[in-house]
């Protein structure tokens, strides 16, 4: 018997991280409750809210939604580009190596690793201002429709609690037996 495969999602609308069986194409959100959908693009699933959830969803958790992919698809440029610069500074740095030991120079060794935590210290610094520079914008716009759905499920709290009470018609009171 062949095992599941499981799949590592984050909810689109309360971020909460989410294991799955592949083979589940609906399921609510065991954080926020959402209805959301596997959806399969060119080989890669991602989830979204359901037809229902989105129709039933106010503009600011919409726009919450594509923020967050937004901030999603930043970090994972940056990681991707941290990651590859790393590895061609690493590949460099050991062939430089190589060479230091088969020539037998310590000044060429130090040279390299100085020259290698350099680089690093670099790709670092780039990273961290790159990232920061371009996902401010985005996380301050997340933060306000934070804020903004937040307001907009407590006032819909209240409205609710202060529904009258109707029970058509019907009385609730008990009566006396024989009475």
């Amino acid at each position: 018997m062949a095992e599941k495969k499981i799949l590592r999602f984050s909810c689109p609308v309360c971020e909460t991280r989410l294991r799955l069986a592949s083979d589940i194409e609906r399921f609510a959100c065991l954080n926020c409750g959402t209805e959301l959908e596997v959806a399969k693009e060119e080989g890669v699933a991602r989830l979204v809210p359901s037809k229902l959830t989105t129709a039933q969803m106010t503009n600011a958790q919409q726009q919450l939604i594509e923020v967050n992919s937004a901030l999603k698809s930043a970090d994972d440029a940056y990681g991707v580009g941290c990651a590859v610069a790393t590895m061609g500074i690493a590949l460099g740095s050991c062939a430089f190596l190589g060479l230091s030991v088969f020539l037998q120079s310590q000044v060429l060794f130090f040279v390299t690793i100085l020259v290698a935590l350099v680089l690093l210290g670099g790709v670092l610094f780039m990273f961290i201002t790159a990232s920061s520079r371009n996902a401010d914008p985005l996380i301050r716009q997340r933060d306000r429709l934070q804020q903004e759905v937040e307001q907009e499920t407590e006032n819909s709290d209240i409205a609710e609690d202060n529904l009258p009470n109707s029970h058509n018609g019907d009385s609730h009171e008990t009566r006396p037996q024989g009475a």
